[in-house]
């Protein structure tokens, strides 16, 4: 059950950094 836990939260924090990258990926293309 607490490693279901890790593993969502993991899958948050992958998901966060990729929405990020995207984020700063398209704000740089327009510049």
């Amino acid at each position: 059950m607490r490693s279901r836990i890790v593993f969502n939260t993991w899958k948050l924090a992958g998901l966060m950094k990729v929405l990020k990258l995207k984020n700063l990926s398209s704000i740089s293309k327009k510049r």
